[in-house]
């Protein structure tokens, strides 16, 4: 799963440690729910872990917490997004196209939207009791119209809003989510929780209340999303 990827990326890279912290499980989780792909968040890890080790004498110090990789981690994620349709600030409305006479961005766009509405056909003709889940969930949602306004709405002409269009599949994303925990049953819900709690039983007696439950919650869409192979419809997920 995500969180356990990025626990071996991290006690691999730092060189010590067996398990995240829950500050850092946090931390992690919100590099999540943004959609920035595993890769990039362990290859950042890496190259901060690399910087650090230039700069301190081994024993010396030792990063303990994720926020110190996370603007390398940002770095990668900008310029990923980047490489994949252009830079999100030259693509406001008005932009016609690439400057070294590439695909305009609207077409780029539009393609990108395509490949999600046909991604989205075909997982709704999986078999079996995760692609039951998901079948039902992606039942309740009407894709068509709603990739439909998308494009409608934030692209016109060879003129796009990147943010606007990437904004609306992330509430595109979380209606599914919600739609998927609703219908899964109450006993996986169960072995999933006792599952998260098992893994945060060594730091529950120093969370509030509030950041526990957080936590479960976010946890376990963390294992929807891994268990039911359920990618987050974004533009810059693919």
């Amino acid at each position: 799963m995500y969180l356990a990827k990025i626990e071996e990326y991290f006690f691999k890279y730092r060189r010590h440690g067996t398990i995240l912290s829950p500050q850092n499980w946090l931390i992690a989780e919100r590099w999540e729910q943004m959609g920035i792909p595993i890769h990039i968040v362990g290859k950042g890890i890496k190259e901060a872990c690399r910087k650090f080790r230039s700069t301190h004498q081994e024993g010396e110090e030792r990063i303990d917490m994720l926020t110190y990789c996370e603007p390398e981690i940002l770095r990668l994620w900008k310029d990923y997004k980047k490489a994949l349709i252009g830079s999100p600030e030259n693509g406001t409305k008005g932009l016609s196209s690439m400057d070294n006479g590439q695909k305009p961005i609207s077409g780029m766009i539009r393609k990108r939207i395509e490949s999600i509405r046909k991604d989205l056909c075909a997982e709704a003709k999986e078999s079996g009791s995760c692609g039951d889940i998901k079948v039902k969930a992606l039942a309740g949602i009407d894709w068509s119209s709603e990739l439909d306004a998308i494009d409608r709405e934030n692209c016109e002409g060879d003129s796009i809003d990147i943010d606007a269009v990437e904004r609306r599949l992330s509430v595109l994303d979380r209606a599914f989510m919600d739609a998927l925990l609703q219908l899964l049953s109450k006993e996986k819900k169960a072995d999933w929780t006792m599952e998260i709690e098992d893994r945060l039983s060594a730091y529950k007696n120093q969370m509030d209340e509030d950041s526990y439950k957080e936590t479960i919650e976010m946890g376990i869409e963390s294992l929807l999303r891994e268990r039911l192979n359920v990618r987050r419809i974004s533009l810059y997920v693919t």
